[in-house]
């Protein structure tokens, strides 16, 4: 999947909206180490062919946390696509599909592939990372000057 057929992210479920997160990496070889991918930048696709872009140091801390969660678990668990293999982005909404051998962490997001990743994210997180904060007291508040 390219960056350029993402279109649907984010992706309603329910209460919440599943976003995709792309990670870029480099490599960094060690003599004697072997070699590690190190995540450049995160690429979080919110909507409106919008992206934001993140560096480690930057990511938001309630993507970092999920993104975590969703690293503990080894890439064998996850039934996830080897990088060189063809999906499409609709592919990547289907937790049952990547999530078989742990069901429980559907509510925090999932693996996708080697770079590709679904966070979970509330409509207050998605705002956020749009830019725009929805304060619930403003409904309350524009209720009561409707009954007075």
């Amino acid at each position: 999947m390219r960056a350029n057929q993402i279109l649907h992210s984010p992706y309603p479920s329910l209460e919440n909206f599943m976003v995709i997160l792309e990670t870029e990496t480099s490599t960094n070889s060690r003599l004697h180490m072997g070699t590690t991918y190190v995540p450049n930048s995160y690429n979080v696709y919110i909507g409106d062919n919008t992206k934001r872009i993140f560096k480690p140091a930057t990511l938001p801390t309630c993507i970092k946390s999920k993104l975590a969660m969703i690293k503990s678990i080894p890439k064998e668990e996850w039934n996830a696509y080897k990088d060189d293999e063809l999906f499409n982005e609709l592919d990547c909404y289907l937790p049952q599909n990547n999530t078989q051998n742990n069901p429980d962490i559907t509510h925090i997001g999932w693996c996708v592939s080697d770079s590709i990743y679904v966070i979970i994210l509330s409509n207050e997180e998605l705002s956020e990372l749009k830019g725009t904060r929805i304060d619930p007291r403003e409904k309350s508040q524009s209720k009561s000057q409707k009954n007075s």
